[in-house]
């Protein structure tokens, strides 16, 4: 037999897991459309999409050409989705920092960060000299003061905008992307106070509106009543919002792996719809006539999947929740028709509900992590189902039932930790060593404690009886919280490594789906594919030099392999980004060299950084271009130069190359210098370059 017929009959063996792969082939799609330098036309896809199923149609006697097509038809119904979101939003964003002038809009959100609260406006209108081209449809606005206004209010005040900022370096998170989906297209900071306008009409409230007016107040309630700086992750577990709680408690949570607490997501819906299932059918068993007469279980399945989109309104419908709320309103409905409730068949049909309503997301980490984790815990039962079942069989003393617990525990946390440990090293270069010890405690005391008090509390809110739960509950956090800083405090508790390129992590990716999506014995082969991925680490090209987009900061290579900043003061967060993506903690200014030559050397003229082969200069002062034009391979000029060296064609970037091109990335090789722009890799696309217009 050969091998494309023994790969034939593994493939129809595996007949009933080809559904599974059809969200991974959708996402592919989508992943495609954002890899594209340009826009595509508008008709490739929906062509491609209507040819692959015409053949599959015309060959559907032939199984493998029918499988393939389908599978093609599937891939082009992936970007033709995420090609209609990104015309059918086609918001405006703002191309240059304009005013101050003054803004006026409609509260839509208010984050109540510690340092200076942000407000999302939208319904804009704009009054002062220089009017931008195109206003914006939302914006994001930063003020200096408390806001008393609730949501839904007209407000106007003295605001200066300014567009959204790029990636910190070519390939890094793009901010620009994310919030353009969102419909912002600017950011900006207050220069006064925010006063409210009196309309003579007043606007009709729209649900949402209504809904995040009644959550803001119930966290502003939430905030009175219980202790700092508990309050603070109450009001994260219950209404979303996390934008009150301290940077110093969300770093320990990171740190310590118990990050996945502080979101919404299938935890926190999977518990309060267990607690409600539980209690509901408990109520009603207890009703002799209905329980006689009716299904109980599934009138408990209705009143669980009510009491989780309840949730998923106040918790503010974040992709994690929503993700939740999907697998979780399927298990339920599968409850209700009488089908298994938990499989990987609900998962992929989860995916794909998400992947359609918001196919975007397929790049967010969350999404990633979300899914992987699931997809990995449900194949990890399927086949440890066997075992537990013995371990189950008659008799069941109390003592195996809470042996049985923690060792599901012990593994739950483990499978999970490992499938997402990749999307975490992937985005965040990250690694957590003792999640392990931490999730043992903090998830018994979220899942028996904190979530209860939380249901308990939330439900006697309006008879005014919320006040213990709510304190209890808020104890319950500071016993977490003391977890995390304890475990975060550990020597040794994360370590940070360069960020992953992304042909590796596709690998690992893939790895990791065959394991979990096949059955077969070559199943197993996924595990080569993710330590092939890994072993790919080390092979990860490093810049060894970078500039931001402003040219204010500069960050170069040293010799022994660290990034040595410019300044260290200055474009915090841009240099806190490039330290992530490097692997570094500590700051290091560049003048800070190892080893007995410099590698930087500065003047009141500017700065020359050189190795064995290559001399780059960084200059202030025009009067040193003459000489760095006939001496270094590139010349980095704070000027707004349209040609640096006039006599030479040798490689410069100037202020206005920044301005075009976005921060850079520098590679020195034995053959020359290798210059990537942002801008490069980002392509001419609705979010990046090309403004949109205004419908």
């Amino acid at each position: 037999m050969s091998v494309f017929s023994r790969i034939a009959v593994w493939l129809d063996v595996e007949r009933d897991r080809w559904v599974l792969w059809a969200p991974v082939i959708f996402g592919a799609g989508i992943a495609s459309y954002f890899s594209l330098n340009v826009e595509p036309e508008e008709w490739v896809s929906p062509l491609c999409t209507a040819a692959a199923i015409c053949i599959a149609f015309f060959y559907r006697h032939i199984q493998s050409v029918t499988i393939a097509m389908l599978a093609c038809a599937l891939f082009w119904a992936g970007f033709s989705g995420v090609k209609f979101r990104s015309d059918w939003i086609d918001a405006p964003v703002l191309e240059k920092p304009v005013g101050p002038g003054i803004l006026s809009g409609r509260i839509l959100r208010i984050e109540a960060f510690p340092e200076r609260p942000r407000l999302l406006l939208d319904q804009l209108t704009w009054s002062g000299r220089h009017s931008p081209a195109h206003l914006p449809e939302r914006v994001l606005v930063r003020i200096h003061h408390d806001i008393d206004q609730p949501i839904g209010t007209r407000i106007q005040g003295r605001v200066r905008l300014l567009p959204l900022p790029g990636p910190v370096s070519p390939g890094a998170y793009d901010f620009r992307r994310k919030s353009w989906f969102e419909r912002i297209g600017a950011t900006g900071y207050s220069v006064g106070r925010f006063t409210r306008i009196e309309q003579e009409t007043e606007d009709s409230v729209s649900l949402s509106i209504g809904i995040d007016q009644f959550r803001y107040q119930l966290a502003n309630h939430l905030e009175r009543i219980l202790p700092a700086p508990e309050n603070a992750l109450v009001i994260a577990l219950i209404t979303g919002d996390r934008s009150r709680i301290p940077p110093a408690t969300t770093e320990a949570m990171r740190d310590s792996g118990l990050a996945h607490l502080l979101a919404i997501s299938g935890l926190h819906i999977g518990l309060l719809a267990s607690l409600v299932f539980i209690i509901v059918r408990f109520i009603l068993a207890m009703i002799e006539p209905l329980a006689l007469r009716t299904d109980i279980k599934k009138w408990a399945a209705t009143a669980a999947l009510l009491a989780s989109f309840i949730y998923l309104l106040i918790s503010g419908s974040t992709l994690p929740t929503q993700r939740a709320f999907v697998m979780g309103a399927m298990a339920l409905c599968a409850i209700l028709l009488g089908r298994e409730a938990i499989s990987l068949r609900l998962v992929a049909m989860a995916a794909m509900v998400v992947l359609i309503m918001r196919p975007e997301s397929l790049l967010s980490a969350s999404f990633q992590m979300s899914f992987t984790a699931v997809t990995a815990l449900v194949a990890f039962y399927e086949v440890a189902s066997p075992c537990i079942r013995r371990l189950m069989s008659p008799p069941v003393r109390l003592r195996r039932r809470i042996l049985l617990y923690f060792l599901t525990l012990i593994a739950t946390t483990v499978v999970a930790g490992i499938s997402t440990g990749l999307i975490a090293y992937f985005h965040f270069g990250r690694i957590t060593h003792y999640g392990l010890v931490a999730n043992l405690i903090a998830v018994p005391v979220t899942a028996l404690w904190i979530m209860p008090m939380g249901v308990l509390g939330t439900i006697l809110i309006p008879l005014g009886l919320e006040f213990w739960p709510l304190q209890f509950m808020a104890t319950g956090v500071s016993v977490v919280t003391t977890i995390a800083g304890e475990v975060a405090s550990w020597p040794g508790a994360v370590t940070l490594h360069p960020k992953l390129s992304m042909p590796a992590f596709l690998v690992c990716l893939f790895g990791g789906l065959w394991l979990c999506l096949m059955r077969g014995r070559w199943r197993w082969s996924g595990i080569v594919l993710m330590l092939g991925g890994l072993i790919a680490i080390p092979l990860t090209p490093r810049p060894d030099i970078l500039i931001n987009d402003t040219g204010k900061l500069f960050a170069v290579r040293l010799p022994d392999g660290r990034l040595g900043l410019s300044h260290t003061s200055r474009n915090k967060f841009a240099a806190g980004k490039w330290l992530q993506q490097d692997g570094q903690q500590n700051v290091i200014h560049w003048l800070e060299n190892v080893g007995a030559k410099p590698s930087v050397r500065c003047d009141g003229l500017g700065c020359m950084y050189e190795n064995d082969r290559h001399r780059i200069a960084f200059v202030r002062h025009p009067s040193a271009l003459w000489e760095d034009c006939r001496t270094t391979e590139l010349v980095v000029v704070y000027s707004w130069r349209r040609k640096v060296c006039p006599n030479t064609d040798m490689p410069t970037i100037s202020l206005r190359d920044l301005k075009k091109n976005g921060a850079y990335a520098i590679y020195l090789q034995r053959d020359g210098l290798k210059l990537v722009a942002a801008n490069d890799l980002r392509g001419s696309r609705p979010w990046s370059t090309r403004p949109a217009t205004s419908r």
